[in-house]
């Protein structure tokens, strides 16, 4: 390697997936965190049910990295399945002059391959056999390899693998022998491969830090925001959040969470609840939602709040597809009958998750509609360094009684901004009929004429309350503040996941000389105008880019639709996410043309 400090670096452990590979991953990440390092990593399973493969990519830095990086410095195998697809788009993304690190029963390398990167050898199963008794253990001892060539303090990490050990990782006699195995890793790398060591800007220091998956974090974040009835449709996509909900649950009777074997049951149980009084969520694939979608309808006709969690994915149910997709967003956004009143927002990055969940909350009880959260594959297996504690901060939303009923209540009067008054259940003076179909003021159903034209436009003054609360703070179309657009000379747009590889590749650009406004969109639907609309009138349509992850162009033609703007809609749909070398490269041709 070089002799140069780096800021960041990128590695990845990677073997069978049987062997614990993201257990040790997450373990090495946990402690880098904890000597003040933060980071990101990707938890990646096999490709099939057969097995295979399993990997932990990881970027850390002296600070949070915007996205999980492009290519690697340093790549541990555990294995030597040469053409498992997984590990082949591992070894693709090394960049050159990175460390591989392969174990040294592993096959050789074939004949006639020219590595762009330096090969290294370690004993890894073998160390790991003598220090466990098995080699189920090389994993950690790949962590110890890994943990040495990042020069981390020897004495810190078996402290810490101590502690992590003592609460996680089952009898004393197993994890004693993992604690070897990691002492067995980084010694060796401290003695055979000095000369490797990567050398990084790194200032080392312990602190409290804790290492949480984004689905956690946005778990934690909704309960802490007030929710006290969560539901769910169990499937491979909604796996991670389902596991997440479950294990950040407060203790006792305050807070219910089921899983329901079918769509409409899970959105009408959160539904049920929310008209009960209680602050709710419900949590389903894409392909469910759009099963429970006559529900959300209703509940939005009804101005019945409850949040989605909306996982997108990239295959048909039951499939073990871990594949990248963001499919999904006109469903989400304008699916159902008509234009059913309700708010969309996409899920960014570890470092807003929290934020952005408790908005959810927050949107779909002041202006009393359903508010849908949209995550993806890349979000589910995100983890990342984060300071303890970091949904203590959101105050918890509670539905309060009304204080003086009206002489004759209405529930859906009409009102300048289309809020009326919710009242909770049994209030005395504030009974009121609920129906899903379209109703007057009092609720009775007025299946056509006047009053259910009235009733419309109420929801309608809603969104666009709503429209204009979201134009007013730039953050929900991913600015920190004012810009003057004749600044730039092209825009690369797109939402999700895709926050992180749009801001580096940004960044990526302007030390070429071109400079690159990103817009990563948080919030979907309403689409906030205001910014977008300028953008449409400054730039050419050659200018603009549009990243969509998938083949149909979903968030391309939604701003045509939304804000009248065009771009070049720049598609990926081969299963894997947009990285920040990709939009780099787009906004090259833009300049080459």
């Amino acid at each position: 390697m070089a002799a140069a400090l780096i800021p960041t670096v990128t590695l990845a452990l990677v073997g069978d997936a049987g062997e614990g590979v993201l257990a040790a991953g997450e373990w090495l990440l946990h402690t880098a965190g904890r000597l003040s390092l933060d980071g990101l990593g990707e938890r990646r399973g096999p490709l099939s049910f057969a097995g295979g493969v399993a990997s932990f990519w990881m970027r850390l830095g002296a600070s949070l990295p915007p996205s999980s990086g492009s290519q690697l410095d340093l790549l541990v195998e555990m294995d030597g399945v040469a053409d498992d697809p997984g590990l082949v788009a591992l070894r693709e993304r090394l960049r050159r002059g990175a460390l591989r690190i392969v174990d040294s029963e592993s096959a050789p390398e074939r004949e006639g391959t020219e590595p762009i990167c330096e090969i290294a050898r370690a004993p890894m199963r073998r160390l790991a056999r003598d220090a466990h008794g098995t080699t189920r253990a090389c994993p950690w001892v790949a962590a110890g390899v890994a943990a040495g060539i990042l020069g981390l303090p020897g004495e810190a990490v078996e402290r810490l693998m101590a502690e992590a050990a003592s609460s996680a990782l089952g009898a004393e006699r197993e994890r004693q022998a993992l604690l070897r195995s990691v002492r067995a890793g980084m010694r060796y790398a401290v003695d055979e491969l000095s000369a490797k060591r990567i050398r990084t800007a790194f200032a080392v220091r312990e602190r409290a830090a804790e290492v949480a998956s984004v689905p956690q974090t946005l778990a934690r974040a909704l309960w802490a925001s007030g929710v006290r009835v969560a539901t769910a449709v169990g499937e491979t996509a909604t796996q991670p959040w389902i596991a997440a909900l479950e294990a950040t649950r407060p203790q006792g009777a305050e807070a219910t969470f089921q899983i329901l074997e079918d769509a409409n049951a899970a959105a009408a149980a959160a539904v049920g609840a929310s008209f009960g009084g209680a602050i709710s969520c419900a949590v389903l694939s894409s392909g469910a939602l759009a099963r429970a979608g006559e529900c959300i309808a209703a509940a939005a006709t009804a101005e019945i709040p409850f949040v989605i969690v909306a996982a997108q994915r990239g295959a048909p149910l039951g499939a073990p597809d871990s594949a990248w997709e963001q499919g999904d967003l006109w469903g989400c956004a304008a699916g159902g009958p008509g234009r059913t009143a309700r708010a969309v927002l996409s899920v960014t990055d570890a470092g807003s998750v929290a934020f952005q969940a408790a908005e959810a909350v927050r949107i779909a009880q002041t202006y009393q509609m359903p508010c849908v959260l949209l995550v993806d594959a890349v979000l589910a297996g995100s983890v990342a360094t984060t300071p303890r504690g970091v949904a203590s901060g959101i105050e918890p939303l509670r539905r309060r009684p009304s204080i003086d009923a009206p002489e004759r209540f209405q529930r859906y009067a009409p009102a300048p901004a289309g809020i009326s008054t919710m009242p909770m259940p049994g209030e005395p003076g504030f009974e009121f009929a609920a129906t899903v179909r379209e109703h007057d003021a009092s609720g009775a159903p007025a299946p056509m004429g006047a009053a259910r034209e009235a009733g419309i436009r109420k929801r309608q003054r809603k969104v666009d309350a709503l429209r204009q609360e979201l134009d007013m703070k730039l953050s929900w179309i991913g600015l920190a503040g004012e810009v003057e657009l004749e600044d730039y000379e092209v825009v690369v747009i797109g939402f999700g996941s895709t926050r992180g590889a749009l801001l580096e590749g940004a960044a990526l650009a302007a030390r070429e000389g071109i400079r690159a406004l990103a817009l990563p969109l948080v919030a979907i639907a309403p689409l906030p105008r205001r910014v977008l609309e300028r953008v449409r009138d400054r730039f050419e349509e050659s200018q603009i880019l549009v990243f969509d992850g998938n083949a149909s162009g979903d968030l391309a033609g939604w701003l045509r639709v939304e804000a009248g703007l065009r771009g070049k809609s720049i598609r990926r749909f081969d299963g894997t996410p947009f990285r920040p070398a990709d939009v780099l490269a787009q906004v090259r041709e833009v300049f080459a043309r």
